[in-house]
């Protein structure tokens, strides 16, 4: 894997638990 392709990985994995972490907060 280039290393572009693990940022972006990275970059939508951080963006997808920054998605889901409020609704875990908000609807335990």
């Amino acid at each position: 894997m280039r290393a572009a392709d693990e940022a972006v990985a990275s970059s939508r994995a951080s963006k997808l638990l920054m998605d889901l972490l409020p609704r875990a907060v908000w609807m335990p």
